[in-house]
């Protein structure tokens, strides 16, 4: 990842805030003693997932049981990750009425802003809670900018998105958000995939704690979200009617000339029921409902398909998308 040499060390922050964007890439429709058509939609949005620094992927697939294997177990509980020190506050409900996500975890979940939530200010290491209150709205307005605003998600813009950062950083994720990285810290929804007229459903968490970046004291934030993206698709259509992101993002200011300057350093996150081709470009779009795999990666007995909607799923997931 290309940094200038002339840059500021600080400006370094954002190669090194690359992280490791982990891709779900595949839906799985079981089939198994005449359950399918039950399972219609929910078994159409299966996850998979990628395991690699910078883009990577194949194609989506369909898995399909005939018969049953081995005596029903049920569903394998996920792997979980712990909260971050720090003080937190976590997403609530949203409401239950009829929707795109209905039959899915998300349909619990708040619209758009509503799951972003902040903790309550307070002072923290060297930054008093006035300036904690000015980085949790930053934070927030960025994380709306980067997974809620249309002209991010639909034109892929990424001004509004890189005017947040610190000025010695701007021209790098200019640069880089031109390419193919970061497809799940700023979302960009594939050309000829259209979102439905509904807002994203989100539920997640915001933390922040004092720590240090590059030897200076610095107020850290780090946010974990699902977002929920539901799409505008015709009838018959047989892959997914949503796509999952997951990612955590790890966002620090310092004191530079008497403000607070952001740097994003780390990310992580993956996809799930997803198009391949797609996320091989960076961008968002539902599962295609594509034919079987050959040699299928997973089985009816391990996790469900709703634990990738849960924001307390692990980041560290098996990718079971082709490197084509």
């Amino acid at each position: 990842m290309e940094s200038g040499s002339d840059e500021d060390p600080f400006a370094q922050l954002a190669e090194w805030g690359r992280g490791a964007e982990r891709r779900a890439r595949r839906a799985y429709r079981w089939k198994s003693l005449g359950r399918a058509a039950r399972r219609g939609v929910v078994a159409a949005r299966r996850p998979m997932i990628l395991a690699l620094v910078v883009a990577v992927l194949g194609a989506c697939g369909v898995m399909t049981w005939t018969k049953l294997i081995a005596p029903n177990r049920g569903p394998r509980p996920y792997a979980t990750a712990a909260a971050p020190d720090g003080i937190t506050a976590t997403s609530g409900v949203g409401d239950t009425l009829s929707s795109p996500f209905d039959s899915t975890p998300a349909a619990a979940f708040p619209a758009g802003q509503a799951g972003i939530v902040s903790p309550a200010p307070s002072a923290t290491g060297t930054f008093t809670a006035v300036e904690v209150r000015t980085a949790l709205d930053r934070v927030r307005a960025a994380l709306v900018i980067s997974h809620l605003d249309q002209r991010t998600l639909v034109q892929h813009d990424p001004a509004p998105f890189v005017a947040l950062l610190a000025a010695d950083t701007r021209s790098w994720w200019t640069r880089t958000l031109k390419g193919t990285h970061y497809g799940v810290t700023v979302i960009r929804i594939a050309a000829d995939a259209h979102l439905a007229p509904v807002e994203p459903r989100v539920s997640g968490r915001t933390t922040f704690r004092a720590a240090k970046l590059n030897g200076r004291n610095a107020l850290e934030v780090i946010t974990n979200y699902v977002w929920v993206y539901a799409f505008d698709l015709p009838a018959d259509w047989t892959g997914s009617r949503t796509a999952v992101v997951h990612g955590e993002e790890h966002w620090f200011f310092v004191r530079a000339k008497n403000a607070l300057q952001l740097y994003l350093q780390d990310t992580d996150g993956y996809w799930s029921s997803i198009d391949c081709d797609a996320s091989r470009q960076g961008l968002t779009a539902p599962w295609r409902g594509e034919p079987a795999e050959v040699a299928p990666t997973s089985s009816p007995y391990e996790e469900s398909t709703d634990a990738y909607y849960q924001p307390d799923h692990s980041l560290e997931i098996a990718d079971t998308c082709d490197e084509a």
